[in-house]
């Protein structure tokens, strides 16, 4: 094959039109490497190692575009190339030169992710580790930075989510109140432990409104089927089985 014409593209690539007819594009870093300019004619067998070369590069740099918007993992990298139909062989070549360029470092990556999702997020460590994990990141290496973080700053956190759950409540009773929070932060992450003797440690008082709020809407929903005593008792059922005492429903039905 023997090179007829050179024609800039856009950025650092080429159109190579061959006296064929034929053309490919390829990175001036092709060009040089192969020296192009002066040996303009070759064989298939030098054609393919161009293409290989050309396509190793064309990775890296759309690679690099890619980590230039945001950090990224391995994985990430990985199903990135692959969406570009790159193939497997290339894509791992392409993730080693990239760790070993140090545009590519998971360790980095991983330090400045849990330090976000701390300072930007309500999540605790353990849903970090979870997300970390679908990004590709192995438990035990989050775990191992995530060990670094000073347990004051979860206390402080589950502290201020706990009263902002309690602040806002609305609808519970104490007992129910608290295995909801305990649920709540336990299903974002945070330490089940940890969240209990915080959780112990805070007043959740009965708010009377909502005692009143409930108990009515059990007599509208319960006077249709029972009346007097019966009904009185099944009220105080229900009650109970949302969490409120027995001294608790006693006390609001005097004010009835």
């Amino acid at each position: 094959m023997e090179i007829k014409t050179f024609k800039k593209e856009k950025g650092n690539k080429y159109k190579i039109i061959f006296t064929t007819g034929e053309d490919i594009v390829l990175y001036d870093d092709v060009i040089v490497k192969f020296n192009l300019l002066a040996n303009k004619k070759f064989d298939t067998k030098k054609l393919e190692e161009i293409i290989k070369y050309n396509t190793s590069l064309d990775a890296y740099y759309l690679s690099l575009k890619y980590i230039s918007k945001k950090m990224r993992t391995k994985l990430e990298i990985k199903k990135y190339l692959e969406k570009k139909e790159i193939d497997y062989k290339t894509i791992d070549e392409t993730i080693d030169k990239l760790v070993k360029n140090k545009a590519l470092d998971e360790e980095v990556y991983i330090k400045a992710y849990c330090n976000d999702q701390i300072n930007f997020n309500n999540i605790g460590p353990n849903k970090i580790v979870s997300k970390l994990k679908d990004l590709g990141i192995s438990k035990e290496d989050s775990y191992l930075y995530l060990s670094t973080i000073d347990s004051e700053i979860w206390k402080e956190k589950i502290s201020k989510l706990i009263d902002k759950k309690i602040k806002s409540n609305r609808n519970y009773s104490s007992i129910m109140l608290k295995n909801k929070i305990l649920n709540s932060l336990v299903n974002d992450g945070f330490d089940k432990k940890m969240v209990l003797d915080i959780l112990n440690t805070k007043n959740i008082c009965l708010d009377q409104k909502i005692l009143i709020k409930e108990y009515n809407k059990q007599k509208n929903k319960l006077s249709k089927k029972y009346d007097k005593e019966a009904l009185e008792y099944q009220i105080k059922i229900k009650l109970i089985s949302k969490g409120y005492s027995a001294s608790e429903i006693e006390n609001i039905k005097t004010g009835f």
